[in-house]
């Protein structure tokens, strides 16, 4: 066992290198696999729930928007936050597709902590993902975070780029139309504008400082604008973070092959000189 120990040693230092460094990648992939996995279980949710139940929880939804901030109105109605597009009880109201930057990401109800580690939050006091004119619904997610990208790379995003949002069996497609750095306690540019159906997303800036907030603002596009979404893109992030895990991955055990092997000849080389020397005094002494 005392032979084997520098290897032993050797090989376990690499290996808690090598996981620190996939730390990253390995994390961002089970947060896209888990991001996946409720997208397909809301989809098949809604497929399996009737066009009537369809069509009165996207009411309730568009009269809570039109009540937004009444809240002795939204009492009278029987509606409350938690309860609207929220029909599995799990806080899914639906999931953002942003084709550019190779973005899927579940929208959750509210912004708290834990909803932001893993997915897109919807600001409360916003209006409701559901479009409508005269609305405008604010969505925010983290960038940089080491267990998961989100929307780490949505200052990639240009104005007239596209992002859609599904919500129970409808797609809302919106053109970006503003970009812009603000400080926490500016608000004025998430405030309705008239006969407009806007969503923004709100993420942190600069990154690793946080000091300022990035919003990006989208504009419902009309029936007669909508764009071909090209779906074949969606995993492209995946599968290039896929390609560089197997690599690394290979070229930590190569690596590992290769010092084990290095020690093992060396250890062989030592023992043989030792024994030669021996040897060689055994000769001299007889």
């Amino acid at each position: 066992m005392k032979k084997h120990l520098p290897t032993i040693i050797v090989a376990v230092i690499f290996l808690c290198g090598l996981s620190l460094f996939l730390y990253p990648t390995v994390s961002n992939l089970y947060n896209q696999h888990l991001n996946k996995k409720l997208i397909g279980e809301y989809q098949d949710n809604f497929l399996a729930t009737t066009p009537e139940n369809l069509s009165e929880a996207m009411k309730a939804a568009k009269v809570f928007n039109e009540n937004c901030g009444n809240a002795e109105k939204l009492k009278e109605l029987g509606l409350t936050y938690e309860s609207v597009l929220n029909a599995a009880g799990n806080g899914v109201m639906g999931y953002i597709e942003i084709p550019k930057i190779s973005v899927s990401l579940i929208i959750y109800h509210t912004i708290e902590e834990d909803v932001l580690q893993k997915g897109i939050g919807h600001v409360p006091q916003t209006h409701l993902p559901v479009g409508g004119t005269s609305t405008h619904c604010v969505l925010a997610g983290h960038t940089g975070l080491p267990s998961a990208k989100l929307l780490t790379n949505i200052d990639h995003l240009k104005v007239g780029d596209r992002f859609y949002i599904h919500v129970l069996n409808e797609v809302l497609e919106y053109k970006i139309d503003d970009i812009s750095v603000v400080e926490p306690h500016e608000v004025s540019r998430l405030n309705v504008i008239s006969g407009k159906d806007c969503v923004t997303l709100v993420t942190c800036t600069p990154y690793g400082v946080n000091s300022h907030r990035l919003l990006v603002r989208g504009v419902r596009v009309d029936s007669a604008d909508l764009s071909a979404k090209d779906d074949s893109i969606t995993n492209e992030l995946l599968n290039i973070d896929m390609k560089y895990l197997i690599t690394f991955s290979l070229i930590g055990l190569c690596i590992i092959f290769v010092a084990v092997k290095k020690l093992s000849d060396i250890r062989k080389r030592k023992s043989a000189t030792v024994n030669e020397g021996g040897e060689k005094s055994d000769e001299g002494n007889t």
